[in-house]
């Protein structure tokens, strides 16, 4: 009896708890490096705030979104490690430089995504959602099992598939959480300091980088290992109907887009054609 419980919960996904609890505890294994991580964008939102409307400001900034970009693929080759001998600033190097190796591919993969997602929204809502989730998988195996583009986001259908409400709902859940936390402590900041000043900016900011984003980030991956676990690896025949997904939707989302950039080019001009004429 005990060993057909067993195998009934390898046929399952983690519950919520456990999820959540695994979350935290990677999290606090590698705290140190995640930290030291999230305080550099903290310190140049801090100067580019200061230096508003300077061409330092901007510098600053322009660095801020560069290195804003790399933070996700960063924590994701800091949390799969499974060992590193070194210091904390030895460990974030080497997670920064193992991103920069997949920047332009990393741009790829996200304007893949985006496309299939608009894909869906031209189909309504729903699809545009179901895909959406679909593809929330994508970059994890994009980066941990160095897939290309194609096949990274037909493996993360393929995962997902059958699973599709359980992840929603945990990622759902766990939004809704980071949200509450997030809106509890910038009423908090507003209280402590005045709105919208340099204070409150600093400490939302600063819980973003420092452990809202990165439990975001640990919580869809500790959700990529167990599906992963779940499901296996799957073979050529198995991804099959997936590459047709991925190319029709692709397809679809590229006419999305372009009507989309043809309707907002020729608005002003038909603006401008049919605007009131108030000169007699």
């Amino acid at each position: 009896m005990e060993e057909q419980n067993i195998v009934e919960n390898k046929n399952k996904l983690m519950p919520i708890g456990v999820l959540i609890s695994n979350t935290f505890n990677l999290y606090a294994k590698f705290i140190g490096p995640i930290l030291l991580m999230g305080l550099l964008p903290v310190v140049l939102f801090l100067v580019s705030y200061l230096f508003n409307f300077s061409w330092l400001a901007m510098i600053f900034g322009i660095i801020l979104i560069l290195y804003a970009w790399l933070f996700f693929p960063s924590v994701i080759f800091l949390i799969s490690s499974e060992r590193f001998e070194g210091s904390n600033l030895e460990f974030v190097v080497s997670a920064y430089k193992n991103s920069l190796k997949y920047f332009w591919s990393y741009i790829g993969l996200i304007i893949s995504i985006t496309i299939l997602v608009w894909g869906g929204y031209l189909l309504f809502l729903i699809p545009g959602l179901y895909i959406g989730v679909a593809m929330s998988l994508a970059p994890y195996i994009f980066f941990i099992e160095k897939e290309k583009v194609r096949p990274a986001l037909m493996k993360s259908w393929f995962y997902i598939k059958g699973n599709w409400w359980k992840i929603f709902l945990r990622y759902l859940l766990w939004g809704v959480a980071i949200i509450i936390i997030i809106s509890a402590i910038s009423y908090f900041a507003n209280l402590i300091f005045s709105a919208k000043s340099l204070g409150s900016s600093l400490v939302v900011f600063a819980f973003d980088y420092l452990l809202g984003i990165p439990l975001m980030i640990v919580f869809g991956f500790e959700m990529y290992k167990d599906i992963k676990n779940l499901k296996g690896s799957p073979n050529e025949e198995q991804l099959a109907p997936f590459k047709k997904r991925v190319f029709w939707f692709s397809v679809i989302g590229i006419v999305a887009i372009i009507g989309l950039v043809l309707m907002v080019i020729s608005f002003p001009s038909e603006f401008i054609n049919n605007r009131p004429n108030f000169i007699y």
